[in-house]
């Protein structure tokens, strides 16, 4: 059995990382008089890393279930934690800290073995948690209501 879910894709980041840059640059352009050619690739290169990080998140980012076996994978992030080994799901809740392989917000808190815990966000964390206890039965489930 091998069963595969699409990641949640918010870009609240990217618009906050662009929005930040654009700020920078009209702060910067309102300090100096004329900034010179070399600033403005500078700038430009700086907004294009940050575009090409974002993009490749968004689309190395999966989750799959094979056999006992949930394996994550989200750019430099990867790895597989054996589903028998996990013992409480958090469901609409993030992780401020910690390992995070996700692209969204209100996803699912994994804890495994006696103090890993890890934060993906499947687009539908209902089918995701089924499928789970499908295999661990016994994993504690906690419901918050999701923040906007």
């Amino acid at each position: 059995m091998s069963k595969l879910f699409k990641p949640k894709k918010d870009f609240t980041p990217w618009y906050l990382t662009t929005g930040l840059v654009l700020a920078l640059l009209i702060g910067i352009q309102y300090i100096s008089a004329v900034p010179d050619a070399g600033f403005w690739i500078a700038i430009g290169g700086i907004f294009l890393f940050f575009n090409v990080l974002f993009f490749l998140t968004f689309t190395t980012t999966s989750y799959k279930i094979t056999g006992t076996d949930f394996k994550y994978r989200c750019l430099f992030l990867f790895g597989t934690i054996d589903i028998n080994k996990i013992h409480k799901l958090e469901i609409g809740r993030a992780l401020w800290v910690g390992t995070k392989p996700a692209t969204g917000r209100n996803g699912v808190i994994i804890y495994y073995n006696k103090y890993d815990e890890i934060y993906i966000s499947p687009e539908n964390n209902d089918d995701f948690v089924r499928s789970i206890q499908e295999i661990n039965p016994a994993i504690e489930l906690i419901y918050h209501k999701p923040s906007s």
